[in-house]
């Protein structure tokens, strides 16, 4: 079995605030070379497991140094109401990187490297990001729990929030009242009670607070109650 040393994988993107596919806020490790081909991919550049060249049509001003510089004639751009595509012909593309390398606009990339997905690089960057997690301003109400327990006693939180539009719900809590989201839920249906296991492992007197999340990334109200 392989240690966490020999992992290694082409990382061709990190996306920050990620809110698709899944509840909450997150980070998105994007690696190459998945196995799955299915038809509704929205990342086909992450298929192959080798540096391809990618490009983001929307920067492209059709300045065609791209295509000026590659030898292979591997590159054209088409042009219809003012906007730019690029085509990539990947038989010809030998993938030297040149057309990366003059374009101004920054259209064009390509993964180079083998990175190691458990680096302290990208754990630092997703790291970070975790403790920027999100920040709320206040309501006044409350959840549903005990306010006075024990240290290392588990205690259940309940709540429940109705979306105007049907929409699913997901639950952000701070567990000690620092205004800033600890821990997310999955989404559930509007208006349906959730409920929610917690430890605290030192004495003390907590806030706690619970925001929700709608699944059309609309933030709602906070919610406050205090464990003495």
């Amino acid at each position: 079995m392989k240690s966490s040393k020999d992992i290694t994988g082409m990382v061709f993107n990190i996306q920050r605030y990620s809110i698709e596919d899944g509840p909450g806020i997150r980070t998105t490790v994007f690696l190459k070379g998945c196995p799955l081909r299915c038809l509704w991919c929205s990342n086909p550049e992450s298929q192959q497991a080798v540096p391809e060249l990618a490009h983001q049509d929307s920067l492209c001003t059709g300045c065609n140094d791209c295509l000026d510089v590659c030898a292979e004639n591997a590159i054209s751009i088409v042009s219809k109401d003012g906007n730019f595509s690029i085509r990539i012909d990947r038989d010809k593309c030998t993938k030297c990187g040149k057309c990366v390398e003059v374009c101004p606009a920054g259209v064009l990339e390509m993964a180079e490297d083998e990175l190691d997905p458990l680096s302290d690089e990208i754990i630092a960057t997703v790291s970070e990001d975790h403790r920027k997690k999100i920040k709320y301003s206040c309501a006044p109400c409350k959840p549903s729990g005990e306010t006075n327990g024990k240290v290392g006693d588990e205690y259940t939180y309940s709540t429940s929030a109705s979306d105007p539009n049907i929409y699913q719900v997901c639950y952000g809590w701070d567990w000690d009242g620092d205004l800033i989201v600890d821990e997310w839920t999955n989404y559930f249906n509007s208006g349906e009670e959730v409920f929610i296991p917690h430890i605290w492992n030192q004495k003390g007197k907590y806030h706690l607070y619970h925001c929700h999340l709608q699944q059309n990334h609309h933030f709602a109200d906070l919610n406050k109650s205090t464990l003495r």
